[in-house]
């Protein structure tokens, strides 16, 4: 064996190890493998093969043995198989990164694959007609037609980089860049080493190659995932106030149900009509807010109104003389956020005028100015200290909520009260057509 030979089958031996160790990698590295990983896995496969048929055919070049003439003869027709089946691989992989055109990469393979059963056919034939290659007193030498194997295992490549070249704007720009590098680099050294003998040239080339091509994919794909966490990240932090607002916003209270539930329960027998206006008013509360958590966005006037004298009418029969409601709804060309009104009546209701030993009066206007429209609620109530509404406490919660719902329409929303005297809340609703 040359000095040469003795170079390449070291060189071609690590290249197995590096090759075999990429393939447990590739496998290891993910239970659920990507498309492209999978056919780069087969590229890592064909060049492996290509490896330890050509060490294989080298270390039985010159041998004066009969089995070693004979494994001259199978490692070649091998090693040249192994060409045409890697040509295959490399191709399909090349393929898988361009997008959809489902159509026209069928027509390409057929192209090349069409191209490769040729040269195989042609490699068949060579075991007889010694047109590439012949073994000649058990020493490989080249055939007469050597180069048209050459042009055939470089003509798929050529096939498929026209298709890339005019598809280059739909592939991801790593990609364009490793297709280019890929593709050149094997076509140079397929023409170097035509005019060569000695090291396999390609095969190396095709080894690091493809080390280099798992390399960017797995960089790729741990960029597309760290991006993808990323926008699942600014997408929550989007999602979730909202989500959040929305619930607390709809969520009806449990003590509330209950003592509407325990009204209803008593009027049963003393007044059946009012028990089943009660049922009734119930009922049209409860899909008031399931139709506010489906469809949270803004309501007219009159539709929020339906909402607000739902609840008035649940309270009214549950406190009686003890509540008093006045309307004077003069303004209904605009919209609020749905039960935006009804959860400052509730307020009114629930801290003014239920704490109140002899009750009170809930007030509900609407008007215009030529800036803004309004949604005014007043009751007579108890009042409380307004620094309370800085204080950030659970019981702010729903006035906070309503603040952000309201700024959706660019609205604001001002308290006022004064403990012992009421309280006032003000929607100011901006015209969109002011200026």
């Amino acid at each position: 064996m040359t000095e040469s030979s003795l170079i390449q089958v070291s060189m071609e031996s690590w290249g197995v190890v590096f090759c075999l160790m990429l393939v447990i990698f590739i496998l290891s590295n993910n239970t659920k493998q990507e498309k492209p990983e999978i056919k780069l896995l087969k590229c890592v496969v064909g060049i492996m093969f290509m490896l330890i048929t050509d060490v294989l055919a080298a270390v039985s070049d010159n041998a004066r043995t009969n089995i070693g003439y004979w494994l001259l003869i199978i490692s070649n027709f091998a090693y040249f198989l192994s060409i045409d089946f890697t040509v295959i691989f490399v191709v399909d992989f090349f393929l898988e990164l361009v997008p959809k055109e489902e159509s026209s990469k069928f027509m390409i393979k057929e192209i090349c694959y069409g191209v490769i059963a040729v040269a195989i056919a042609l490699l068949i034939g060579n075991l007889w007609g010694g047109y590439f290659y012949v073994i000649d007193g058990n020493k490989y030498a080249r055939g007469s037609l050597h180069f048209l194997q050459t042009i055939m295992h470089s003509l798929p490549f050529a096939v498929v980089g026209i298709y890339i070249v005019v598809n280059f704007m739909k592939i991801d720009v790593v990609y364009q860049r490793l297709f280019l590098t890929y593709v050149v680099t094997v076509l140079i050294c397929a023409v170097v080493q035509e005019f060569t003998f000695g090291i396999s040239l390609i095969n190396f080339v095709c080894m690091f190659l493809v080390i280099l091509t798992y390399t960017v994919l797995l960089s790729e794909n741990n960029r597309r995932k760290f991006m993808r966490i990323n926008e699942i990240m600014e997408e929550k932090k989007t999602v979730e106030p909202a989500q959040t607002n929305r619930s607390a916003a709809c969520i009806v209270n449990p003590h509330f149900m209950k003592t509407s539930l325990e009204s209803v329960y008593k009027l049963c027998d003393d007044n059946p009509k009012r028990a089943q206006k009660q049922v009734g008013a119930i009922s049209n509360y409860m899909q008031g807010h399931l139709i506010a958590f489906n469809h949270p966005e803004p309501v007219t006037i009159e539709k929020e109104m339906e909402q607000v004298e739902y609840y008035l009418t649940i309270e009214q029969i549950r406190l009686g003389a003890r509540l008093t409601v006045d309307y004077d709804v003069k303004e209904t060309d605009f919209l609020v956020p749905m039960l935006s009104i009804q959860s400052l009546v509730e307020n009114a209701v629930k801290h003014g005028i239920q704490s109140k030993k002899n009750g009170g009066t809930v007030r509900i206007s609407t008007y215009s100015t030529k800036e803004a429209n309004f949604v005014k609620v007043t009751d007579d109530g108890i009042g409380f200290n307004t620094m309370i509404l800085h204080s950030g406490s659970y019981a702010t919660k729903s006035i906070n909520t309503l603040k952000e719902k309201l700024k959706s329409i660019d609205a604001t929303l001002t308290i006022t009260s004064e403990a012992g005297v009421g309280t006032e809340a003000v929607i100011e609703v901006k015209k969109k057509n002011y200026n």
